[in-house]
């Protein structure tokens, strides 16, 4: 009997910290479940996480989307499903949506490439006795999706190198160490003037004497955007004197954000 409940209360809190990630997700494929609340993507968490969105759906709590047969699932709540997260947490969705139906109808590549990468980025742990979320951080839809919650950290203010006022925000932004890092995703090539905005960016950020972020870490999530990394050190590189006449500090401040501020990652869909 004793174990009976113990399976039982195991299996309510998979269910709570599921509801709980897709409030902040907006929506989510198994796997990123698996990832973000078992810790990993393996046969038997994907397992774990399949039994969880089928019991979740048959209460009605879920909805799910599939693109054709042979795509994964993706979930998202239904109104049914906030009341639930309401019962265990003090908030539901982004600007008091009654439900995410129409994030999962309009799901897009981005944000879907985006929700993994900050499901493998984050550690996720809800504690429901103390009420505390230590899942730090910021989703994209955190972000795009109410000004309210546009926090210091997931934003900066820049001039351009056209002279025009820019403001560039986080995909995401988690936290290592107690210091926010900016998630930038990278699912496509940057065009020529973005990549330059980028550049401008970066410069301005890091001139300040408390930047936005710590570290900027750029994550590649398809084949046709993995020339980030080489096109920032080809930007960030001083030449020479003849063709970098910029003043010394300028180039050293470059050599410093290719150094200590800039990562770059491929973000393995396995795991």
């Amino acid at each position: 009997a004793v174990s009976t409940q113990s399976t039982r209360a195991k299996g309510l809190d998979y269910q709570n910290k599921t509801l709980h990630l897709l409030a902040r997700l907006g929506y989510a494929t198994t796997r990123q479940i698996a990832r973000g609340v078992w810790g990993k993507v393996t046969p038997s968490s994907r397992k774990m996480a399949t039994r969880t969105l089928n019991t979740l759906l048959e209460a009605g709590l879920l909805v799910e989307r599939r693109e054709d047969i042979n795509s994964e699932r993706m979930v998202a709540l239904t109104k049914a499903g906030v009341q639930r997260l309401l019962t265990v947490v003090s908030f539901g969705l982004v600007n008091g949506r009654p439900h995410a139906r129409d994030w999962l109808r309009h799901a897009h590549d981005h944000r879907t490439a985006t929700n993994s990468v900050f499901v493998a980025a984050a550690d996720y742990n809800y504690d429901e006795s103390l009420g505390q979320d230590d899942w730090l951080g910021l989703t994209e839809l955190e972000i795009r999706g109410d000004n309210q919650t546009l926090l210091r950290e997931s934003w900066c203010d820049y001039r351009s190198e056209d002279n025009k006022d820019e403001r560039k925000i986080a995909d995401a932004v988690v936290y290592r160490d107690g210091r926010p890092i900016w998630v930038e995703v990278e699912n496509c090539d940057r065009g020529t003037s973005d990549m330059r905005k980028c550049v401008d960016w970066l410069r301005a950020m890091y001139t300040k004497r408390k930047p936005e972020a710590d570290q900027v870490w750029f994550v590649i999530t398809a084949p046709g955007a993995a020339r980030i990394g080489r096109r920032l050190k080809a930007a960030l590189t001083p030449g020479d004197f003849v063709n970098d006449a910029r003043p010394r500090q300028a180039k050293e401040l470059d050599e410093r954000i290719l150094r200590e501020r800039v990562r770059v990652f491929s973000l393995n869909a396995d795991t």
